[in-house]
């Protein structure tokens, strides 16, 4: 097994802890994805399965900038954010691991949020500094229909998504 965490993390330690190979990885970066799922096929010498779970969290995103502010006040630059890691990035991994998957089948597993097909109550969030991110749940909702449209793109070459 191998782990992909962004390079601010100790993915070192974490994947010493669990007896497995981590390896660095910046979903914002096209060249760092393919990169690494290269280097994850040499080491596992191919690919029966891929769990897609990077999400741009609050805590992240309010390093970013105030990611809880009100929609009319959200900035281009959070949005943009939680879409490429949330969105972009996932379909940079599915068509990255997809490539080596093609001869043999495997299975991606995308994993989405609830947010993702149900919009957000707001008025549990109405007196907390908390509330959701508008850019997560659209992202979310792509990474569905991301998913919905390869599970037909890929059915004939036995990759389950």
């Amino acid at each position: 097994m191998v782990i992909f965490d962004h390079p601010d993390t100790n993915i070192n330690d974490f994947s010493k802890e669990l007896g497995v190979k981590g390896i660095e990885l910046d979903l914002l970066s096209e060249s760092n994805v393919v990169k690494a799922i290269k280097e994850a096929f040499s080491i596992l010498g191919g690919f029966d399965g891929v769990i897609n779970n990077a999400a741009a969290t609050g805590e992240f995103m309010l390093q970013k900038g105030d990611a809880f502010s009100p929609f009319e006040d959200y900035p281009l630059e959070l949005w943009m954010h939680g879409m490429n890691v949330n969105l972009t990035g996932t379909f940079l991994i599915c068509r990255e691991a997809g490539k080596y998957m093609k001869s043999h089948g495997g299975s991606i597993i995308n994993i989405s949020s609830t947010y993702g097909f149900l919009a957000p109550d707001h008025r549990i969030y109405k007196n907390q500094k908390f509330k959701s991110m508008p850019s997560y749940s659209a992202s979310k909702a792509g990474v569905l229909g991301l998913t919905k449209w390869l599970s037909t793109w890929w059915a004939e070459d036995n990759i389950r998504v």
